[in-house]
């Protein structure tokens, strides 16, 4: 064996541990860019998700709970004691979800805010005051009336989730400052 042989050898086992050592190091690399955004998403994102669905689910359960009220005297249809009344027993049976939901509020809207995205932002802000809407306009016009505000909650939550899916996807590539921290 020749000296050129010998240094052919060394070259090709140094190359291969070289390549091998860099493989390794990118996998390792993608592992824990990939954990970390599971426990960014776990950590920021789930919560707010939960948040919203409760706090649709509450719009909802107070939207049906007045309209089966009012349904279920059909002898003052639409007047304004029995709106009224429906309206009570709307807001009695989602009482401890609106406790519940406006105490994780400041939390939750801090997460929101933490994410630098104005339009979620806005968003949140807007469904958070759709319940208020809601029941105003039951009060005023009957479950018939209130139906397009419960659709309109249900539409700024489609928005907001949305976005937050947008805010996923954005922190696999996205820039430094945007979207969840890395």
């Amino acid at each position: 064996m020749t000296l050129l042989d010998t240094l052919d050898s060394v070259v090709k086992i140094g190359l291969g541990a070289a390549i091998a050592s860099f493989t390794d190091w990118r996998k390792r690399r993608e592992e824990r860019s990939s954990e970390a955004r599971r426990l960014s998403r776990e950590r920021f994102i789930e919560p707010i998700v939960a948040f919203f669905d409760e706090e649709l689910d509450m719009i909802s359960e107070f939207y049906w709970v007045s309209t089966d009220y009012q349904l279920g005297d059909p002898s003052q249809t639409n007047t304004d004691e029995l709106k009224q009344r429906a309206a009570q027993a709307g807001a009695e049976a989602v009482r401890d979800k609106l406790f519940r939901v406006r105490n994780r509020q400041a939390s939750i809207g801090a997460r929101v805010r933490s994410l630098k995205h104005p339009e979620l932002t806005e968003a949140f802000r807007q469904f958070n005051n759709q319940y208020f809407k809601t029941k105003a306009t039951f009060v005023e016009g009957g479950f018939g009336a209130a139906k397009p505000e419960l659709d309109k909650a249900a539409d700024l939550a489609t928005e907001m989730h949305s976005h937050l899916w947008g805010i996923g996807e954005a922190t696999k590539s996205g820039p430094p400052g945007q979207g969840i921290p890395r």
